[in-house]
């Protein structure tokens, strides 16, 4: 195993010069490490890459009076998942920082653990050029009369339970803004609760044309329906009995459209109360 681990086999090693089997280039790792073991008396590790094989191993050098003891450890598994973490993480840094969403992690005492691109602009744009940091208390970021239901979102979070709702947050005089926020609890390998993410969805735009819509239904409801009320309302007081022939048909024509208005009228409503 030796042999294959430093690439000669026994014939090739014993009774040889250690410096001679491993020349000191400015590219290679070992004859520096073992000669600064051997000058100063301490134990040095280092790991090293095996193109040929294609592994990683972990090298320890310790000294001692009779010379120098080295230990190899094969750590290419070990490297080969720090790699795929790496990628992974890499892969999640884009996905979160292609997003229009804020995101950011909070640990349990409130304290930012990480956040993405968009968090920080917001922050500056929002916050008067503020830079939000890493080990920053959360809640310097909450605003006047917000805290209360913040924290209650926060702490239920913690306790494992999602929590989704809209807030309309109004940062200095003339920038007030419609939120959708989510808070997620985050769990450890163990499955236990260690913080929360916090999604934040810039839904302005969708509740000011909510509140378009609100208010078209509410036209249609009080002040077109009145009228069309009270056209129905005289239509059954008129005594058709009395009405000449023509009368009638354009007196049905009448009836049959305000009915008509009046479902359209309904409908609208109905519609419009459901956009959420």
């Amino acid at each position: 195993m030796a042999e294959k681990k430093i690439g000669f086999c026994r014939e090739e090693l014993v009774g040889k010069c250690f410096w001679d089997l491993y020349p000191d280039t400015e590219d290679y790792n070992y004859p520096a490490a073992y000669k600064k073991a051997m000058r100063e008396g301490i134990s040095v590790m280092f790991q090293d890459y095996r193109p040929q094989s294609g592994q990683w191993y972990e090298i320890t050098a310790y000294p001692s009076e009779e010379g120098l003891t080295i230990l190899f450890k094969d750590v290419t598994d070990k490297k080969l998942a720090e790699d795929q973490v790496r990628d992974t993480n890499t892969k999640l840094t884009a996905i979160l920082n292609s997003t229009s969403d804020i995101n950011i992690l909070i640990d349990a005492d409130y304290r930012v653990i990480s956040f993405n691109k968009m968090a920080q602009e917001s922050m500056r744009k929002f916050y008067d050029n503020r830079e939000l940091a890493v080990g920053q208390n959360i809640l310097e970021y909450v605003l006047p009369g917000t805290e209360e239901d913040f924290v209650r979102h926060f702490q239920s979070a913690l306790s494992g339970i999602p929590v989704e709702t809209k807030i309309k947050l109004a940062f200095k005089p003339g920038l007030a803004l419609w939120f959708l926020v989510k808070y997620f609890p985050v769990y450890d390998p163990d499955q236990k609760v260690i913080g929360v993410a916090f999604n934040s969805t810039n839904i302005d735009k969708q509740q000011r044309q909510y509140e378009h819509l609100s208010e078209i239904a509410s036209l249609y409801s009080h002040e077109i329906r009145r009228p069309v009320a009270t056209i129905l309302g005289i239509t059954q007081l008129v005594n058709e009995d009395q009405l000449s022939l023509e009368n009638k048909e354009w007196f049905g024509y009448l009836t049959k459209t305000t009915r008509e208005l009046d479902r359209v009228i309904h409908r609208i409503v109905r519609q419009t109360s459901k956009i959420e």
